[in-house]
């Protein structure tokens, strides 16, 4: 089994008196999952440089902010299309957009939904981006 670090962001957005939350379809190594933004950390990238980079590439959205105080860490195992076994370590940011931002998604990802936090645990099939996404939100109401 081999090793990956990735960097990313819980995206969240205020409309009217709601929180939004940003995700993204991957279809990468044959599955067809939502998720929130990550990728690898490049050269000597700091954590914000990471996830404000990994946000602008997969979304097109360059102004972000980072929520100070908020970091959470996800560990999981998955299988390339060649077989080859992979433990992910994965630290997450949160981070705020404008309302009105528009999205220009990579080519890695298929689509994208703004979502409220009950579509968003409708969405997302593991129990650790559940969990992360609802401390994100206790964060943002409790700031």
């Amino acid at each position: 089994m081999i090793s990956e670090t990735a960097r990313g962001a819980i995206v969240f957005r205020k409309k009217d008196m709601s929180v939004e939350y940003l995700l993204l379809k991957y279809r990468r190594y044959g599955q067809n999952h939502w998720d929130f933004v990550k990728g690898a950390p490049e050269g000597k990238e700091s954590l914000e440089e990471t996830v404000k980079r990994e946000v602008g590439e997969e979304t097109g959205i360059l102004k972000v902010i980072i929520c100070e105080g908020f970091i959470e860490k996800r560990s999981y195992n998955y299988e390339k299309n060649n077989g080859t076994k992979v433990k992910k370590d994965v630290t997450l940011l949160l981070t705020k957009v404008g309302r009105d931002e528009k999205i220009k998604l990579s080519e890695e990802h298929s689509h994208y939904k703004w979502a409220s936090i009950e579509e968003c645990k409708k969405i997302l099939e593991f129990k650790d981006q559940k969990e992360i996404l609802e401390k994100a939100n206790k964060f943002i109401i409790s700031s």
